[in-house]
């Protein structure tokens, strides 16, 4: 992380420690509990117990959904078309295998440049050029 991005990571949590903490003393004040204040602001005090991949919370009820979907079953096929349309798209008909090489970093940053230029992958400027290479031997 930069110093920059540091700096901002810090206020953004002292903003957020100073905002709980101005909060705090204010339902202590007032004499409220924590579940008075969620009522009055129209919050519900749900339980978070993680965020998907897509930054969805992951709260009470959607594992009660899920529970009750898995409960109700699942079609198999249908699972089995989602599994097969996710991933890399495939590069043709065959199995393909992975292989690495080693560049010199001017000619990896080159090769990035190029690939940032055609809007493509650095692995396809490699199997290009590979596939030229081989074909005027």
């Amino acid at each position: 992380m930069s110093r920059l991005g540091a700096v901002a990571a810090y206020d953004a949590a002292r903003i957020r420690f100073e905002l709980g903490d101005a909060v705090r003393q204010r339902r202590e004040e007032l004499g409220l509990t924590t579940g008075e204040v969620s009522e009055v602001a129209g919050s519900m005090n749900e339980n978070v117990y993680g965020h998907t991949k897509k930054g969805t919370p992951i709260t009470d009820a959607m594992v009660e959904e899920l529970a009750k979907e898995a409960e109700r079953g699942y079609d198999v096929e249908e699972l089995l078309a989602r599994r097969r349309s996710r991933g890399r798209p495939r590069l043709g008909k065959a199995a393909k295998t992975v292989g690495s090489v080693r560049l010199d970093p001017e000619l990896r940053e080159e090769t990035a440049r190029r690939a940032e230029a055609e809007g493509v992958s650095v692995s396809e400027i490699v199997r290009r050029a590979l596939r030229e290479y081989l074909r005027s031997a």
